[in-house]
C-alpha cells in the first residue's frame, strides 16, 4: 500500500446504430459531426476530478477556413448525455456565391453518418460588399435519444467536426471561418465528490425504433460500481409477431453478455393491429460479473444493445426500444472476523493491530438531537487480531456485545451489558430503538425501522468472534458518518480531517484509534488506550504467510467448508480465518 500525504489536521502523521457512408463529391464541402461513446462518460465525472458537472451545455467552436479545399476539424472533447432536446447549429461564411458553380458550393451537416440539413447551394446572405462571400447558418432539433443512440454509435472518443470544403470555395473574404455550436441540458447525476448520493441506481433510456433491423444502443455512461444484483429490464414495441423477427439483448463489452431475446413470434402482447408486439424481459448479473464487463469499456461505462434482425420493421406507432438499469451501490458496511472490514463501497481491507477503534459515528443520528456511535475492540494473537467487543451508543444508552470461548449454550451464550449492567433488561431498546436477541443467541439487531425503514444494525457472535453489519443504510441516515469504515458518500478511507485519503490501513486503524473526545463507551479499559497507540504485529504479512504455509487444515479443505457462503469476499475471508485459527467451525462467524 502506498503510504498517504499527512495532514496538518490529523493526529497522526505516520509515514449499432450503423453508420451511412457520406458519398465523396468534388465539388462540395462536408460537415460531418462524430461523437463518440465515451462523449457520455461524464455520466458521473462528467468533468475533470474536482469540477462539478453543469447541466447547460452550450459548446460554440469557431475555427478559420485558411486555404482552399481545407480540412477542418472541430473537437468538443467529451460531453455528457442529454436529457433534453439537443439543438446543433452551423453556419459557415466563405466564397458561396460564385455565380454559375454556386450550386456545387454547399455543406451538408451530418451527425454520426446522418444527414441533418445543408449550408450554402443558393442560400445565404452577404456578410460583406463582394457578392460571392456568403454566410449560411441553420439549427436542427434532435431528440435526446436519437442524439445518445447516433453519438453511441461512433467509434472515437471525442465529439468531431470535420469541414470538407472544395477547392472551388475561397478564402479571399474577410474573416472566412466555420461555427458550430451544440446547445441542451446535460444529464448530471449525483456526484460523490459533491453530494450525498442516494444508493438506489436506477436509469432508464427509451429510444426510437427507427428503421428495419436497426440496432438500438443503450449507453449509460460511466455508472459507478454494483454492490448488488444487477436486474437488467428490456422492452421492445416493434412488429414481432414472426418467427425470425425477434431482437438480441446483451450487455456489450470486449466479451458481451447475452441476457434475452424478445419477440421471436412467442412473447408479447399485441398492442395494435396484427403484427404489432411488446415483447419484455428481465435479468439479474452479480456485482462481480457486471463490474467486470464495464470495466472493460473504456470509461467504464454501461452499453446495452437491443439488436434487432432484418426482419423485424418499424411500421407500427410507437415503436421504441426501452432498458432500465437498477441496482445498489452502498455496501452493507461491517467489522468481523480477523478482523475484515468492509466499506460503504464494497472495499475490503484489514487492519491487524489491537486497540479501540470507531467504526461508525454519526452526530444528530436520527434528527433526534443524539449521537450514534459503534467502537470495536480488537485483541491480537500472535500475528493476527480479531474483534472481541462491540459498542453501540444511541444518545444516552450503551450496548456492550462480547464474545465467548467457553462452550456454552442457551441463555449462557449471552454476554451482553445494557448501560453497564450485565444481562440487564432490553425492553426500552438502545435509544427508542427496539434490541432483540436471535433463538441460538448469537445474533442482537438493533432495529431502526421507526426512523429508517428496513434498517437496522447486526450483531453477530461466534465463539470469541463479535461481527458488526450495518444493514440498508442511506445518506439520510449514515450520510454524515466518519469512521475506519470510511466515507459515505465516495466510499474513500478518509482521516480524522474529512479529505486525507489513507491507503495504508495499518495507519487508517492508528487514525480512528478511540480517543478521549470519542468518549467512552467500554465498560472497562483495555490495554492500549490513546495517548499509547495501537499495538501492531512486527512482520504481519511474513510470519502470517508462514504460519499459514504451514496449516495442518489445506487450502482446498477450507474453501470446501466456505463454499456455502453466497458473498465471495465472505468466502475469501471464511477460507483465511480457517487457515489462520486452525478452526473449521469458523465458518460459523459468517
Amino acid at each position: 500500500m502506498s503510504l498517504y500525504k499527512c495532514s496538518s489536521h490529523s493526529r497522526l502523521c505516520i509515514l449499432s446504430r450503423k453508420k451511412v457512408p457520406v458519398q465523396s463529391k468534388s465539388r462540395r464541402m462536408n460537415f460531418s459531426i462524430s461523437l463518440s461513446l465515451a462523449v457520455l462518460a461524464a455520466i458521473v465525472l462528467p468533468m475533470a476530478r474536482g469540477e462539478r458537472c453543469d447541466p447547460n451545455i452550450q459548446k460554440t467552436m469557431t475555427i478559420p477556413y485558411t486555404q482552399n479545399g481545407q480540412e477542418i476539424d472541430f473537437n468538443f472533447g467529451f460531453l455528457p448525455p442529454a436529457v433534453s432536446d439537443v439543438i446543433i447549429s452551423a453556419s459557415f461564411q466563405a466564397d458561396m456565391g460564385g455565380g454559375w458553380d454556386q450550386l456545387a458550393e454547399y455543406a451538408r451537416v451530418e451527425i454520426a453518418g446522418e444527414r441533418l440539413f445543408t449550408l450554402g447551394f443558393l442560400s445565404g446572405t452577404r456578410y460583406n460588399s463582394d457578392e460571392n462571400c456568403i454566410r449560411d447558418s441553420r439549427s436542427k432539433t434532435i431528440n435526446n435519444g436519437v442524439f445518445n443512440s447516433l453519438v453511441g454509435s461512433s467509434p472515437n472518443a471525442e465529439v468531431k467536426i470535420v469541414i470538407d470544403a472544395t477547392e472551388e470555395v475561397g478564402t479571399f473574404c474577410s474573416n472566412d471561418e466555420g461555427t458550430v455550436t451544440i446547445s441542451y441540458t446535460a444529464r448530471c447525476p449525483c456526484d460523490p465528490e459533491f453530494d450525498k448520493c442516494p444508493c438506489a441506481v436506477s436509469e432508464e433510456i427509451v429510444l426510437p425504433f427507427l428503421e428495419r433491423g436497426q440496432d438500438l444502443f443503450f449507453n449509460f455512461g460511466a455508472l459507478p460500481p454494483a454492490t448488488s444484483e444487477v436486474t437488467v429490464f428490456a422492452s421492445l414495441a416493434a412488429d414481432l409477431n414472426a418467427g425470425n423477427e425477434y431482437a438480441d439483448v446483451e450487455i456489450r463489452s470486449s466479451t458481451d453478455k447475452s441476457l434475452f431475446t424478445l419477440g421471436d413470434g412467442n412473447g408479447g402482447s399485441r398492442y395494435f393491429g396484427n403484427s404489432c408486439r411488446k415483447d419484455e424481459d428481465t435479468a439479474t448479473v452479480s456485482a462481480a460479473d457486471f463490474n467486470a464487463l464495464i470495466a472493460s469499456n473504456p470509461e467504464s461505462q454501461v452499453h446495452i444493445g437491443m439488436d434487432a434482425t432484418g426482419y423485424v420493421s418499424s411500421g407500427c406507432p410507437f415503436d421504441a426500444g426501452v432498458v432500465r438499469i437498477s441496482y445498489n451501490i452502498c455496501a452493507d458496511p461491517t467489522g468481523n472476523g480477523d478482523p475484515h472490514f468492509r466499506t460503504w463501497k464494497n472495499e475490503h481491507f484489514e487492519f491487524h493491530g489491537q486497540c479501540d477503534v470507531v467504526m461508525s459515528s454519526v452526530k444528530n443520528f436520527a434528527n433526534r438531537d443524539m449521537d450514534l456511535d459503534i467502537h470495536l475492540r480488537t485483541k491480537m494473537v500472535r500475528h493476527w487480531s480479531f474483534i472481541k467487543t462491540a459498542a453501540i451508543r444511541i444518545g444516552d444508552d450503551i450496548l456492550e456485545i462480547e464474545g465467548s470461548a467457553a462452550k456454552e449454550d442457551g441463555l449462557d451464550k449471552r454476554h451482553y451489558w445494557i448501560n453497564y449492567e450485565y444481562r440487564g433488561p432490553l425492553t426500552e431498546g438502545l435509544a427508542g430503538f427496539p434490541v432483540t436477541i436471535s433463538p441460538r443467541n448469537n445474533v442482537y439487531t438493533i432495529d431502526l425501522d421507526s426512523a429508517y425503514p428496513g434498517q437496522s444494525i447486526e450483531i453477530k457472535t461466534f465463539k470469541e468472534f463479535v461481527g458488526v453489519k450495518i444493514h440498508g443504510a442511506s445518506p439520510e441516515s449514515f450520510g454524515s458518518s466518519v469512521g475506519i469504515i470510511g466515507d459515505f458518500s465516495t466510499g474513500k478511507t478518509l482521516s480524522r480531517d474529512g479529505s486525507t485519503t489513507i491507503n495504508d490501513f495499518n495507519d487508517l486503524g492508528m487514525e480512528w484509534q478511540v480517543l478521549p473526545s470519542d468518549g467512552k463507551l467500554f465498560r472497562e479499559a483495555s490495554h492500549p488506550q490513546f495517548p499509547e497507540l495501537c499495538l501492531l504485529p512486527e512482520d504481519p504479512r511474513g510470519d502470517r504467510t508462514r504460519r499459514l504455509a504451514e496449516s495442518d487444515i489445506t487450502e482446498e479443505q477450507a474453501e470446501a467448508a466456505c463454499a456455502g457462503l453466497q458473498d465471495e469476499l465472505d468466502r475469501k475471508d471464511c477460507i483465511y480465518d480457517i487457515l489462520a485459527t486452525q478452526d473449521m467451525d469458523m465458518v460459523g462467524a459468517y
